[in-house]
């Protein structure tokens, strides 16, 4: 981790996120405005490197195409809900929250 902060102050970016993207020749662009990681791109990005060995007509390369982080989400939420139980200690909502019955336990 010191290395790499090393680097970032080496390369003028003493403030702003932590984690950026370096060019094949090593160089850490500016970070253009909306070009951070986001929980979406993270979750985007974990599925292709687990489907990357899979063979093309495997059908989980299918499955983890379709992950998303609203999914992590409403899935959980969804089952424990099923189950009989409360999903909000789970997601971290405020207790009796209307945002989990809107939009995690609603219809898609």
């Amino acid at each position: 981790m010191s290395a790499w902060l090393a680097e970032l102050r080496r390369q003028g970016h003493t403030s702003g996120p932590l984690f950026r993207a370096v060019t094949r020749s090593g160089a850490i662009p500016t970070r253009k405005r909306g070009d951070s990681l986001t929980p979406g791109s993270i979750i985007k990005a974990r599925a292709q490197a687990a489907a990357a060995p899979l063979p093309d007509d495997d059908p989980a390369r299918a499955v983890l195409a379709k992950l998303t982080a609203h999914g992590l989400r409403r899935g959980p939420a969804q089952y424990l809900a099923r189950l009989g139980q409360d999903p909000t200690a789970q997601g971290r909502w405020k207790p009796g929250s209307r945002t989990v019955e809107k939009h995690y336990l609603g219809p898609a």
